[in-house]
């Protein structure tokens, strides 16, 4: 007789000679009450192997024997999984949802790092990616279910490489023989500096960072500086 894992109760039917018969067995998570025609089996619920018992019924000098086995009652082992394992993000930065399916709700997920932010959600984990500045970088996400783990490799692409430029609002001056000074306009990818090749003339940066041009008067022939 096969019976669930899960807690039952027995029944079967008896037919002896004589009210005066026996059953015993040496399983004590099958319990035996006897009336006068059946037996009851009481069995526990099994969290283990599959396991049997034999039942011995006796009248005098009759016996007959019932086995019962019960089935395999282990519980499942503890699964998460997730909906992607590898993500690549853009270098602006993102928010990426991932689907989780796991053996409960008690997981828990984590980052190693902290331009990767993880958030737990209904079945889901929500990844907050920060814009990335320079070279490709990796992040991984863990997640665990009791014993069980599983690991979300997050990508983020490298910063777009900007080529330097550097712009002024003119190019070629012409200057009056007497001193003066005159500003132009600089527009730059980046951090700009100023080289001079004459002693006459001053090149410098106001605080709203324009180039300032500072010359002194010119009592010769006509001369030529190059500010670089």
């Amino acid at each position: 007789m096969l019976t669930p894992a899960s807690a039952s109760t027995v029944t079967i039917g008896v037919t002896a000679s004589s009210d005066f018969w026996a059953a015993e067995t040496d399983a004590n998570w099958c319990i035996l009450q006897q009336s006068a025609d059946c037996l009851t089996l009481e069995i526990e619920e099994n969290t283990g192997a599959e396991r049997s018992t034999t039942i011995t019924l006796s009248c005098g000098t009759a016996v007959a024997t019932v086995t019962i086995h019960q089935e395999d009652g282990t519980p499942a082992p503890n699964t998460i999984m997730v909906s992607d394992l590898d993500v690549v993000t853009p270098a602006a930065g993102s928010t990426v949802t991932v689907g989780v399916t796991a053996t409960n709700d008690e997981w828990e997920v984590k980052s190693n790092s902290d331009w990767c932010e993880v958030t737990k959600g209904d079945n889901a984990v929500t990844l907050v990616i920060a814009p990335n500045t320079a070279d490709e970088r990796t992040a991984i996400v863990t997640l665990t279910c009791d014993d069980a783990t599983t690991q979300i490799e997050v990508k983020q692409e490298a910063a777009p490489v900007i080529d330097d430029a550097l712009t002024v609002t003119n190019i070629d001056l012409r200057m009056p023989s007497t001193a003066g000074a005159l500003t132009l306009n600089v527009t730059a990818t980046s951090q700009w500096s100023i080289e001079n090749s004459a002693s006459w003339l001053t090149a410098t940066t106001n605080e709203e960072g324009v180039l300032v041009l500072s010359f002194e008067g010119n009592e010769g022939p006509e001369r030529t500086a190059t500010v670089t």
